[in-house]
């Protein structure tokens, strides 16, 4: 069968399913060029993971979905989508948890972003409304603030943590950031 192909011209969420079919889909940056290829069988539930967990989300402008009968032949199209179309950004591999690693190390735009977004939130703090011990908006929010991915803003933060300009005191870091007190911005 012919998969059905739905297109996407703007970076907004879609949340229909088809019953059965699983999602194909390719997402571009403004300059049309192929970013990443994924598969889902809900688009909504990938994205909004996707934002918060790929460095480069924010670049996404476009999305182009197509669905296929089966998860198999969504796989196989998978695949070669990113052996003839090479997307950006590629985690086959299944790299898991240690794509964000890798990606901040083999990608220098991706560095430079989250150098830009930590200047950000230092100029933030240096603007006085936040108190040592203050907590700080969340990553989604200040990811929307400066229009940048939760997961580029988490990497900020955590550089800016091992500054000794803020702290987490949320088990693995979940949003919950505050200005570290000055007992911590003194420790040698």
């Amino acid at each position: 069968m012919t998969p059905r192909r739905i297109t996407f011209n703007t970076a907004n969420s879609y949340n229909a399913e088809i019953a059965g079919r699983t999602a194909l889909y390719r997402l571009y940056n403004a300059d049309d060029s192929l970013l990443y290829v994924g598969i889902s069988v809900n688009l909504a539930q990938r994205w909004d993971s996707h934002s918060r967990s790929k460095l480069w989300w924010h670049l996404v402008a476009r999305r182009h979905v197509e669905w296929f009968d089966t998860r198999l032949e969504a796989l196989r199209a998978e695949e070669q989508a990113e052996r003839e179309e090479h997307p950006r950004y590629c985690d086959t591999n299944r790299m898991g948890g240690g794509w964000v690693r890798h990606a901040r190390t083999t990608d220098p735009s991706m560095e430079q972003g989250i150098a830009d977004t930590a200047d950000r939130i230092r100029r933030m703090l240096a603007e006085g409304d936040y108190q040592p011990g203050d907590q700080i908006p969340t990553e989604r929010q200040l990811a929307e603030r400066f229009r940048v991915s939760i997961a580029m803003t988490r990497s900020a933060m955590e550089d800016l943590r091992a500054q000794l300009l803020l702290d987490c005191r949320a088990v693995g870091c979940v949003g919950t950031w505050f200005v570290a007190d000055e007992r911590a911005a003194s420790r040698p």
